[in-house]
């Protein structure tokens, strides 16, 4: 549940679950916990990347699905939805419907109604931090049910609204005052699918991907910080008028870099676009240089 909560969005669906059946579990609910764990475990390396891409403002973008009757003892649906800000996943929630829908049409909006509710939080709390220009535009929620998305839009109430509870008429007057714009998608693009259902193990790696979790290795570190560090590198050593051939040594823990330790040459004031890197993990170390923005082992 821990891990599900704060940094592993792919096992919410089953997390969600399991839960369940708490209070009343069976072998075959131990197995899955089983293999969820062995899940974990085969994906330790793996964790949440954000990343900015030059020149493109920072938003925060919604997705939001529901799988109709998901639960087969009281018929209730699941809901799903997950905010993505900087090419990673920020929050996420899949959870049983309180309400029982009586279509597909119901389940989707009372996804989106979900959904809204914590958008308008989202957007309040970052409004405070005064980082992002953009949350002051309407946050879009993407919806691959094209029924629910024209009713978020439309005042007038059909047969199949009758039954959807007051509360939930909520997202009408958020789109209305342009907190939210709800919007189509396609299913193969829904990246809330895996927060509702078991799919197939390809397209589940894709929509992982595309939640941002990547196998972060310490090579991989190294290209992703290279661009600062070597930009911190070139400042000491202009300042110092020190030759940028330097021995840099890290000790790190798996993939966390706990220390780093860097001594430079004294040489002539000009500088050299490479960089000696050692890479200790106690046991043994690894050199390696950054050389053309890549890093190089040896």
């Amino acid at each position: 549940m821990y891990a599900q909560v704060c940094t592993r969005p792919d096992i919410a669906f089953a997390v969600n679950m399991l839960s369940r059946f708490q209070s009343n579990a069976g072998h075959a609910h131990w197995v899955a916990g089983k293999k969820v764990l062995r899940y974990l475990k085969g994906t330790i390396n793996h964790m949440l990347l954000y990343r900015r891409i030059d020149d493109q403002e920072l938003k925060i973008e919604c997705y939001t699905d529901a799988s109709y009757k998901q639960d087969h003892d009281d018929l209730k649906s699941t809901s799903g939805y997950i905010f993505m800000l900087a090419g990673g996943a920020i929050s996420w929630k899949a959870s049983k419907q309180s309400l029982t829908a009586t279509s597909t049409f119901q389940a989707e909006y009372i996804a989106i109604y979900d959904a809204t509710s914590h958008a308008i939080w989202l957007k309040n709390f970052v409004v405070g931090l005064k980082i992002m220009d953009s949350i002051e535009k309407p946050l879009t929620i993407y919806c691959d049910n094209a029924a629910a998305v024209f009713f978020t839009k439309n005042n007038k109430r059909s047969s199949g609204s009758r039954n959807i509870d007051v509360k939930y008429f909520a997202v009408r007057e958020n789109v209305r005052d342009k907190e939210i714009e709800v919007l189509k998608i396609g299913t193969k693009e829904q990246l809330a699918d895996p927060f509702t259902k078991a799919l197939p193990v390809e397209c589940f790696k894709r929509h992982v991907k595309d939640m941002g979790i990547y196998l972060i290795q310490f090579g991989v570190l190294i290209i992703h910080v290279q661009k600062f560090f070597y930009q911190l590198l070139t400042m000491i050593s202009y300042r110092n008028k020190y030759q940028l051939v330097s021995s840099v040594f890290f000790t790190y823990n798996k993939t966390n870099l706990l220390t780093c330790s860097l001594k430079l040459l004294p040489k002539a004031p000009f500088l050299r676009n490479r960089s000696k890197i050692g890479v200790s993990d106690g046991s043994s170390i690894s050199q390696g240089c950054i050389r053309d923005n890549m890093f190089y082992p040896f």
